[in-house]
């Protein structure tokens, strides 16, 4: 019994130490997403309400702000007092597809 305890919180921890593929972070009136994987994927960015925007990169986690990992997108991020959008390719042969009414507040960097 004991020894089943152990190996599930020993499993538990390398499932939480496991960073995320994308990072974001929303500070001041900036929002970064970062791939940390640095895989060859496709990142799309919608906007699925007006005023919000949303990554997603099918079967790739994302962690907002430090929060804990989503599977598959980031969520809606709030537009609201938004002055520029980044993203942070990594060393990737990734795709962007930015679906936005407004990228003018788009820049990346490979």
């Amino acid at each position: 019994m004991f020894h089943l305890q152990l190996v599930a919180v020993t499993l538990l921890l390398a499932l939480t130490l496991q960073a995320a593929d994308y990072v974001v972070t929303t500070t001041g009136n900036t929002i970064v997403c970062t791939d940390t994987a640095g895989g060859a994927d496709t990142l799309d960015m919608t906007q699925p309400a007006a005023g919000s925007l949303q990554f997603a990169v099918s079967g790739k986690t994302f962690s907002i702000d430090g929060g804990g990992d989503r599977l598959g997108d980031s969520g809606p991020l709030d537009l609201t007092n938004i002055a520029s959008i980044t993203i942070n390719a990594g060393n990737g042969n990734g795709i962007i597809n930015p679906a936005l009414s407004d990228q003018q507040k788009l820049s990346g960097a490979a």
